[in-house]
């Protein structure tokens, strides 16, 4: 039995609470627990910090605490608690114990005994009755597929046929991380570990891509066992090796920008074998017309809200819309070969293989202008290095190092600081056209633009 909740009190060490929606396995009620003459959520607390998404330490406490095997559905709601004290979370989970009961007091309640009954979170009523609404109109067939009961099931299912196909024995499957954007599942098996990925419609290109680019440069690309193209899926050999995140050799980091560079300009002779396989093409005139309609998308922006934009940003921004669109004009006119751009190249979606590179993660990957892949790249050096002020300078220039053979290097310099200038307003108009229509829990996601166009607006000295 899980204890009261202690009074918030902000401290050096934030806290995370977490609170599960656990639902019966064949009727419509939910696991309440009943304390203190009310009744809640059943809830614990933790202090170490964990991306949302990262699910594999709910399931475990739900086992833990409560003797109920779960996987986790999906993310309700996060929000951060007062005062700074930390984060409070509410998942949904998959009740995978069928002859589990609950003890004491606590009780299976259904909708009709809701209404009655006081919470000891008052504000979670609204998050009740809109599970119960699902659970009466059968809307969570709008959800992602494995947001869904018994998805888990029918995909553990697929892949130990694959599995068998090759002679390998499975064991167990673990779920790593679940969200709108997709969902990892780590797969023991008798010759190691292989790692699956779902992703939805809108990045139904990133599994085809990932298999023919590993087929194009094999050991630089996760290599795909198996893929399943119309539910995009993928099972993947364990990548080995160490996130570039964690490696404090600068040089290390200067091989991988480097190394990322001549992988992008031996794929601009495959421009259009790229577009084939379905990934986006978003050239450069293009842009200019959608940087317009995003800064003109108040809701978009979170205008006035404390994770959006504030007025003088957006009103800075708005005023720089032709000078954006003259820098557009300006970086193509500096020819430098389209090619495949990663969209999300943090440090995290590289790995170091000894002295070999692997790059991953491509959902966001589009054909456009190279050098917008650099700009998260040169986030995370400067972090990594605080005490290296040119840290993100060397990595740059190892980067557009490469490219020499295009340009010279006084073109190159200039094409970076425009493409360090558009690179935000690339992602988030991304965002703005081709992911936040799509998301059915906007939240997830909505915060991303703010962010993009916040790193537009910082100060000069601030860009390598």
């Amino acid at each position: 039995m899980s204890q009261s909740p202690a009074p918030v009190i902000a401290s050096a060490t934030p806290i995370y609470r977490y609170y599960v929606l656990i639902p019966h396995v064949n009727r419509p009620q939910v696991f309440l627990q009943f304390r203190d003459d009310a009744w809640y959520l059943p809830e614990w607390a933790e202090q170490e910090r964990r991306f949302w998404q990262s699910v594999d330490h709910v399931n475990r406490a739900v086992q833990d605490r409560f003797g109920l095997t779960a996987t986790t559905l999906r993310c309700l709601a996060t929000a951060a608690l007062p005062q700074g004290a930390g984060v409070q979370r509410i998942y949904e989970v998959e009740n995978r114990s069928v002859a589990w009961t609950p003890s004491g007091r606590d009780r299976w309640v259904g909708r009709d005994m809701l209404a009655a009954l006081p919470l000891g979170m008052p504000e979670q009523r609204a998050i009740l009755e809109a599970w119960f609404d699902e659970a009466e109109q059968g809307k969570p067939s709008q959800r992602r597929p494995w947001a869904r009961r018994g998805w888990l099931d029918a995909t553990t299912s697929w892949i130990r046929d694959q599995l068998r196909q090759r002679g390998i024995t499975f064991q167990r499957v673990e779920q790593l991380r679940t969200w709108e954007r997709s969902c990892l599942l780590r797969v023991q098996t008798d010759a190691g570990d292989y790692y699956f990925k779902a992703v939805p419609a809108m990045f139904a290109h990133e599994p085809v891509l990932t298999q023919t680019l590993a087929q194009w440069l094999p050991g630089q690309f996760p290599h795909i066992l198996a893929l399943d193209a119309a539910h995009h899926w993928m099972l993947m050999e364990d990548f080995g090796g160490h996130s570039l995140e964690h490696e404090r050799d600068i040089t290390r980091w200067e091989t991988a920008a480097r190394r990322f560079a001549e992988i992008q300009i031996g794929l601009a002779l495959r421009k259009h074998e790229l577009l084939a396989l379905g990934c986006p093409d978003r050239p450069l005139h293009e842009l200019p017309a959608h940087i317009d309609a995003l800064l003109a998308d108040d809701v978009t922006l979170m205008a006035g809200t404390a994770d959006g934009l504030q007025a003088d940003e957006i009103a800075a921004l708005r005023a720089r819309t032709a000078e954006f669109h003259e820098d557009c004009a300006a970086l193509e006119q500096l020819d430098i070969p389209y090619t495949l751009e990663h969209g999300d190249l943090w440090a995290s979606n590289i790995v170091r293989r000894g002295e070999n590179f692997l790059f991953f993660d491509w959902s966001d990957s589009s054909v456009t202008h190279p050098f917008f892949s650099l700009l998260f790249l040169l986030e995370d050096a400067r972090e990594a290095f605080p005490d290296l002020p040119e840290a993100a300078q060397r990595v740059r220039d190892a980067y557009l190092g490469a490219w020499a053979l295009y340009r010279p290097l006084d073109d190159l310099l200039a094409a970076f600081r425009l493409a360090r200038i558009l690179a935000p307003l690339h992602h988030a108009v991304t965002y703005h056209r081709a992911i936040l229509p799509q998301m059915k829990m906007r939240w997830e996601m909505e915060r991303m633009v703010p962010f993009y166009l916040q790193l537009l607006l910082r100060p000069a000295r601030d860009m390598a």
